[in-house]
């Protein structure tokens, strides 16, 4: 069967599923706000993958001790910015993978924690007031744009 255009297409036990693809043109843009941001150029593979539904959830980029962690450093040793990080399950998407989060835009996982098991995702913000107020807590569509390298 041929998909229909506006769907990615994934083979599953045989079978087509489809899911409505991401908006291209905002998916553009937020590509060039991470290059102009962060210097970094978001890799998105011939097909991206649409992986289902995430449960989100926001945490702080904040310097000092308190419930969000605030140490400064992620798992994979970065620093958290704001508009680019999130944490996952690495057993589900590993560090260094570049999603696309409906309502939420794109990030790259650099991140984990120990509440972060399965389908969800923290996704750092700039301020602790700013992640318990987060207008995203709730349920994403998620669609890997590309696994890291050496995955």
């Amino acid at each position: 069967d041929t998909p229909p255009p506006a769907a990615f297409a994934l083979p599953a036990d045989g079978e087509w599923e489809t899911a409505i693809a991401p908006d291209w043109d905002a998916l553009r843009a937020e590509a060039d706000r991470i290059l102009a941001e962060f210097g970094l150029e978001v890799t998105v593979s011939e097909r991206p993958e649409f992986y289902g539904a995430y449960h989100a959830t926001a945490y702080c980029c904040e310097e000092y001790p308190h419930i969000c962690g605030g140490n400064g450093v992620t798992a994979s040793g970065t620093v958290p910015r704001q508009g680019l990080t999130c944490a996952s399950d690495w057993a589900e998407l590993p560090p260094g993978t570049w999603l696309y989060i409906e309502g939420v835009g794109i990030r790259r996982v650099e991140d984990s924690g120990s509440a972060i098991l399965g389908k969800r995702l923290d996704i750092a913000v700039d301020t602790h007031d700013n992640a318990l107020r987060w207008a995203g807590f709730g349920s994403h569509d998620v669609w890997v744009l590309s696994w890291p390298a050496e995955a």
